[in-house]
């Protein structure tokens, strides 16, 4: 029993260095910078429009479940994670 706590510890200690919190911090102030790239692009040709509409849907992929329209109109998203609470 005192091996297993001892492993549990130890494993506890390596993710605790990870910096997780900072990782997500910096991933996200990435993907906002990122997302204004794209609100701010005025894509000249055919293939740079199909560019930015692809952009835009791998950041709506990673960062939302499910997105849809109602019966009134009204857009619902649901998010992966609550990523607003990371935002700087």
């Amino acid at each position: 029993m005192k091996r297993r706590l001892t492993t549990i510890e130890r494993a506890k200690e390596d993710f605790t260095m990870l910096e997780l919190e900072e990782q997500v911090k910096k991933y996200v102030t990435e993907l906002q910078s990122e997302v204004a790239e794209l609100i701010n692009a005025e894509p000249q040709t055919p293939e740079e429009m199909h560019q930015v509409f692809l952009l835009k849907k791998r950041i709506v992929d990673a960062v939302l479940t499910e997105a849809r329209i109602d019966e009134n109109r009204e857009i619902h998203v649901r998010f992966r994670t609550d990523f607003l609470i990371h935002a700087v």
